[in-house]
């Protein structure tokens, strides 16, 4: 069976959605290895920006990640210590963990997944979670999510 195929060529800005952050800053996604603005990534995500880690004042991002919807956090004793991601009810070693685009998932530690339990809010500026498979993407441990 051949049918014809149609596309049509989007212009620049044309059909552009873009979200304003709460300092009136367009959030755009990166997580998903390209930039895109939020309104345009087919998929549930949550981006915590300099203002709300700042507002929130945690200590870890284990903290922060524990307000996101979908998200759940299983820790063993306080900052330091074995720290598990949950997205949507997937195992902790089917969240990727990236730092700027780079996976931190530990193929050789128990479980291949990666430990929040040391990763301090000093010096991040933003986060993205993606919830739901990223597999296509990110590899066969995204089946839960990934956290940027």
């Amino acid at each position: 069976m051949a049918a014809p195929a149609a596309a049509q060529e989007i212009r620049d800005n044309a059909n552009a959605v873009t979200t304003q952050g709460s300092a009136g800053d367009t959030i755009v996604v990166t997580a998903n290895r390209t930039a895109t603005p939020i309104g345009r990534v087919g998929q549930s995500i949550t981006v915590l920006d300099a203002d709300i880690i700042r507002d929130r004042q945690a200590q870890s991002v284990s903290d922060l990640l524990r307000t996101v919807p979908g998200v759940t956090i299983a820790r063993n004793g306080g900052v330091g210590t074995s720290t598990s991601v949950f997205i949507r009810g997937a195992e902790s070693d089917q969240t990727v963990a990236l730092i700027d685009g780079v996976k931190l998932n530990d193929p050789s530690s128990t479980g291949g997944s990666y430990n929040f339990g040391n990763l301090l809010i000093g010096n991040i500026e933003r986060i993205e979670v993606l919830r739901g498979p990223s597999s296509v993407i990110w590899g066969s441990q995204a089946i839960g999510g990934v956290v940027n």
